[in-house]
């Protein structure tokens, strides 16, 4: 029994990808316009620098083709999904936690929803506890 696990591909290896799509629409660009029909780009993707025809992304104030916006730290497609944005750079959920969340004082773990701030440190609510009997303190 074999399982295949998917592989995320790094954004060179996806633009290479993405260059082949964009020789298979030139090649398509021109056989439309050999039979009278004209395509119109819409716009230039930020990655690639190629006119997109097709499907189109629209995030940062930029154009994308949809295979193009990807996850600044790991290369993740995004097109679908939410992302973060910090300095004009988008991230993916986990990668836009762990490198930006607060941590936490008791065990380093990203703090992304409820948040407590205590002794001038961030803690998760759960994490902030007496040290002499153990209890949680309450909200």
């Amino acid at each position: 029994l074999a399982t295949v696990s998917p592989t995320i591909q790094s954004p060179e290896a996806q633009i290479r990808d993405g260059d082949i799509i964009s020789d298979m629409l030139e090649s398509l660009e021109g056989d439309l316009q050999k039979r009278g029909l004209i395509t119109v780009p819409k716009g230039c993707c930020a990655l690639c620098q190629k006119p997109i025809v097709g499907k189109i992304i629209t995030a940062l104030g930029q154009t994308w083709h949809p295979e193009h916006f990807l996850c600044s730290h790991c290369g993740e497609e995004l097109t679908n999904k939410s992302f973060f944005e910090k300095n004009g750079q988008a991230y993916c959920t986990n990668d836009y936690q762990e490198l930006f969340s607060p941590r936490c004082a008791y065990c380093s773990g990203p703090v992304v929803d409820k948040v407590l701030t205590a002794l001038d440190k961030t803690w998760h609510p759960e994490h902030f506890f007496c040290t002499h009997c153990g209890g949680v303190f309450n909200e």
